[in-house]
């Protein structure tokens, strides 16, 4: 099977004690997003990926004057992969093409000597290609990932062949690690390889109902 049913009750919970504090960094906004998500409020989800997006955009400027590089591209990850999930394509694919030069420059000249130390960098540069349609070199980048699951690598196999029981095989090690891991949608905020938001690719590649559904336009 390649469903996942989420237990609306402890997101509901996770979401009420969440709410009661103030909020200033992205990550705590987004972990709100994601419960109002799977929960189906759309618009208050909306509304919080939108927050996280005006913060990160901060601490993003403040990284760049500070050539904080390895850090700076993450969070324009970040930034690109908000815009994915709210379905602004454009925005997402205009700051990953800003991003990928640097990644391959990281990869290339600095970390392949060592790719098991790197492994997020490689991770999010793989990512980035993924998501930037370029499938070739995601699973070339991805091979350089030698343990966990790379989901961007599998999905990128499987379009590449052309071959859907690859994507469904990638999505399957996805689903499992989120039940080994008894993995919660709300736990992995600013962190690119959450397998949660890999299921949810995974749906959307094998043409299955997913909850980022709620953000096409047609469901506006």
């Amino acid at each position: 099977m390649l469903d996942l049913k989420v237990n609306k009750s402890t997101i509901k919970k996770r979401l009420e004690e969440e709410l009661k504090y103030d909020h200033k960094f992205p990550g705590e906004f987004e972990l709100i997003a994601k419960c109002f998500m799977y929960l189906g409020h759309r618009e208050k989800s909306e509304f919080y990926f939108k927050s996280a997006i005006k913060i990160i955009q901060e601490l993003i400027q403040s990284l760049k004057e500070r050539n904080d590089t390895e850090f700076y591209v993450s969070r324009m990850l970040s930034y690109a992969n908000y815009h994915r999930i709210l379905n602004n394509r454009e925005e997402m694919k205009n700051a990953l093409k800003e991003i990928a030069p640097i990644y391959k420059t990281l990869c290339n000249e600095l970390l392949r000597d060592n790719p098991d130390h790197y492994r997020r960098i490689f991770f999010e540069y793989c990512t980035v290609l993924f998501h930037l349609e370029d499938y070739e070199d995601a699973y070339k980048i991805g091979k350089f990932i030698r343990y966990g699951t790379v989901a961007p690598r599998g999905y990128a196999k499987g379009l590449l062949n052309n071959d859907r029981s690859i994507i469904e095989k990638t999505l399957a090690e996805v689903i499992k690690d989120i039940k080994d891991d008894k993995i919660q949608p709300f736990y992995n905020s600013l962190n690119i390889e959450d397998p949660w938001e890999w299921y949810e690719i995974g749906r959307q590649l094998l043409g299955l109902p997913s909850v980022l559904d709620m953000f096409k336009e047609d469901s506006k």
